[in-house]
């Protein structure tokens, strides 16, 4: 494991953890706030929200704080954001199974 995070960086772990994790933040506020309304294929949609939204932060941090823009950060970013989508992709199922 330690291999593992030399190779990439922490920073890039870091970006990774950090966009999945405001990403299903904002996704899961997106869908407290529309529970009743939404049908099984606009569940799926929700992520956007939350990747749109942390791609804006993602890309401000890199233009107005960091000295470099660095790709990779916006890429782990990014990988990070997937995860909710699988994330939510598999909720979806397991309702669609159960009922």
């Amino acid at each position: 494991m330690k291999e593992f995070i030399e190779k990439i960086g922490i920073d890039k772990l870091a970006h990774l953890g950090v966009g999945g994790l405001l990403c299903a933040m904002v996704t899961f506020v997106v869908l407290l706030q529309e529970m009743g309304n939404l049908t099984t294929g606009m569940i799926l949609t929700m992520p956007v929200i939350g990747t749109v939204a942390v791609m804006f932060l993602e890309f401000c941090k890199e233009y107005f704080f960091d000295s470099e823009f660095d790709w990779k950060d916006v890429l782990y970013t990014f990988i990070g954001c997937f995860f909710i989508f699988v994330a939510v992709g598999v909720g979806v199922l397991f309702y669609i199974l159960s009922n």
